[in-house]
Formats: structure tokens, sequence, C-alpha cells
């Protein structure tokens, strides 16, 4: 039976497990293969494709780090502790955050 209990992703089980999904199996497979859930699976090798195509498409050809990818999650979930009520209830992202924001960043 598979463990409840969350734990952090080894890199020879996410290059496993990539390895597997390029060959074609499922992620229920890979799962069972590795000890994790169906959905664990599919969630990491998404979240690691996802950044991986963002960066070759932006001109970065370097290997995604998990670490990076944590610490914008860090900084994203820090500064949404400042959102007031307005921007929680209708969705506004924390500041610094936005499309525009992030353009304005990139101009100065």
């Amino acid at each position: 039976m598979l463990s409840k209990q969350w734990r952090p992703w080894s890199a020879e089980e996410l290059a496993q497990a990539a390895a597997w999904r390029e060959e074609g199996i499922g992620d229920a497979e890979i799962g069972k293969r590795i000890g994790r859930t169906r959905g664990a699976v599919a969630v990491k090798l998404w979240t690691v494709g996802s950044a991986r195509r963002f960066d070759i498409l932006h001109g970065n050809n370097d290997p995604v780090t998990d670490e990076r990818i944590v610490a914008e999650r860090d900084a994203r979930r820090e500064a949404s502790y400042r959102r007031s009520l307005t921007q929680e209830f209708f969705g506004d992202p924390p500041i610094g955050f936005s499309a525009l924001d992030k353009r304005r960043a990139a101009h100065r």
C-alpha cells in the first residue's frame, strides 16, 4: 500500500519516471513501480515538463532545478499573505506577480 505521507522526489525517481513516461508507460503503472500515486506522478512530471518547456521557449536551455521552482513558489506564497480582502475575493495576483508588474520590472 502506498504511503499517504508526502516525501520529496529524488533525482533518480524523477529521471526514471520521466524515462518510463517517454516509453509510453502510464502514470498509474509508474506510480506502482516507484511507490507513488498516479496523481503524484502526473503532477510532478507535468510541473517539471512545463517549467522545462517554458525555459526552452525563453532561450534558457539549462536544466530546471527544483530549487528554482520551490523558491518562486515560496516567494509567491509570501506575497499572497499581503493581499487585501478585495484582491483575495476577485483572485488578483499578489503584488509583483501580475503580468503588468513583471513587464514593468523587465523594462527597468
